[in-house]
Order: structure tokens, then sequence, then C-alpha cells
């Protein structure tokens, strides 16, 4: 959690210190990462009573937790739940954000970005709403005797948000990656490979959320261990980690263009074959213009 705040908090400083105002990608960061706070607390407040559980389980404790510690976790654990997601959406948000920016260069990558954010905002919707049928309908919510019984909807939902989770980290993934590796931006190899594996840093959200959502369904995995924790624990800080790397990204290389004054790096330019300028979450130090494939073509 620490690593995450901090690196967050240096992207906030440094945005700031450059430009003396934040954009809508870094809001979205501190938003995940301001709510990871939340989350990690009201998850140590139910470890204990899990872990507890697990150890009555496994018959290494003779008592196990009360009817009332039970309740508490169930409800703790429900809080958490909400935390976690709107974490790890507020992240895909910031992403989004951070991309529009970028390949201002692409008319077409405009229209697939704007399909892409419609289904990760249904995908946000879908598993925020469904939290709440958990217990077969959202009026049983807050009946414990009938969660515990109703073990076939908590299945189902898992399932159904890790697809939407991963497929809609497979867009953030791809979308960047094709502008990079197709060419359609003037870029050298270095500052090529640089930017493929920090936008490849996505894949590890995935795999967390894979994971998690496997020793989640698996009852001899969830049950004999404890590992269903540090994957809950680990996948949302992880991804306000990666959320906050673009900022340091210090690989962009190439001849230095023209200064570009302050005005255009916060309002670019999304003219046909126009400069696609760098933002100031990609390169901290100067600004540099990507020149699309198509203006370098044009005729002087």
């Amino acid at each position: 959690m620490t690593v995450c705040l901090l690196l967050t908090a240096g992207r906030l400083i440094l945005r700031w210190k450059k430009l003396r105002t934040l954009h809508a990608d870094d809001i979205w960061n501190a938003i995940a990462a301001f709510l990871v706070i939340p989350f990690v607390v009201v998850g140590l407040i139910a470890l204990p009573i899990e872990y507890r559980s697990q150890l009555y389980y496994l018959r290494r404790v003779g008592e196990p937790p009360s009817l009332d510690e039970m309740i508490l976790s169930y409800r703790v654990n429900f809080a958490s739940l909400v935390f976690f997601w709107l974490i790890l959406y507020s992240v895909k948000a910031s992403f989004l954000s951070l991309y529009w920016k970028i390949f201002a260069v692409s008319t077409w990558f405009r229209y697939v970005w704007w399909i892409s954010t419609a289904f990760i905002t249904t995908s946000f919707l879908i598993t925020i709403i469904s939290i709440f049928w958990q217990c077969g309908s959202p009026s049983q919510i807050s009946n414990f005797e009938v969660c515990e019984e109703n073990e076939t909807t908590p299945f189902t939902l898992l399932i159904i948000w890790c697809t939407l989770n991963v497929l809609g980290g497979v867009l953030l993934m791809a979308l960047p990656l094709v502008m990079v590796t197709t060419r359609l931006m003037k870029l050298e190899k270095s500052a090529r490979i640089g930017l493929i594996v920090i936008f490849s840093l996505v894949v590890v959200d995935i795999a967390f959320d894979i994971v998690r959502t496997v020793y989640s369904l698996s009852g001899t995995l969830s049950t004999q261990t404890n590992l269903n924790s540090v994957w809950t624990f680990l996948e949302p800080t992880i991804a306000v980690t990666v959320c906050a790397l673009p900022c340091y990204k210090g690989f962009i290389s190439g001849k230095r263009s023209k200064t570009v004054s302050e005005s255009s790096l916060r309002k670019p330019n999304f003219q046909r074959g126009s400069l696609s300028v760098v933002p100031i979450e990609l390169e901290l130090e100067s600004p540099y213009s990507l020149p699309s494939f198509e203006e370098r073509r044009a005729p002087v």
C-alpha cells in the first residue's frame, strides 16, 4: 500500500510543479490511491476473523468465531468488495484519460477509444450493481443467514466480474500497443520498446485477477490456504502502482522539436496530420512532439 501511495503522491507533485494543474488521468489515479486506504483498513478488520474460521475448519483451533464476529466479517467484506472494484475501475479511467491525450494523432483510435470506454463503463455498472445481488436479491443483502446459504450466485458473479475485468484489461493493453507497434507514430526504437513495456504492465493486473478468482472459486484453495486474501490485497494496490508508473517514464528519446507551449499540452490538437504531443505524464523533463506518419509522408 505504501508504495502505490508514494508513487501516486510523487506523480501529483511532479505534475503540479510542471504545469500547476492536474488533468483527468491524475485525478483518477489520486482517487484510486485514496480508496486503497479504506480498502486495506476494512480488509484488515475481517482478516483475523476469516483466519480463525479457516483454522477451525482445519481443526487447528477448538472454537469457531462467534455469530456476531461472522456477521461483522460479512459486512466488512461487502464494503471491501465495493472499494475493490471502485479502485480497479478508477485505474482504468486514469489509463483511458491518458490514452486520449497520447494518441491524438489517430482518428480511428478515437473511435476505438469511445467503444472501449463504453464497454468499460458498462462493465463497471454491471459489476457495482450486481454486488447487491450476492444473496439472491438486494432485499436480502443484510440477511447473513440467507447469504451464507446462497452459494451459487456468488460463484456466478465471480466469473462475470473476472470476465469483464479481464476483457477491459485486454482492451487497455491492446489500445496503446497497436498504436506503438504498428508504427502509426514516429518513435525511436528505444522509445517504442519503453512504451510497450509500460503499457504491457496492465497484464499484471489481469494475471492477479485470474489467480484471485481461481482461488475464490476453489474450495480447497480458498479454505486450506490464506493466499486468497493475499491476492485480494495485492491486486488493487499493484493496479494503482502500475497506473502511476507512466509518469516516471524516461525512455522516450529522439530529436527535440520546437518548444511546445503549456497550452498545447493542455489542449492537444486532434486535426488530421497534426503533431501528437507527448503529455507530461510520460515526459517530466521536457516535451517532445511525435509527428504522425501521415505528416512525415506529406509533401514539403
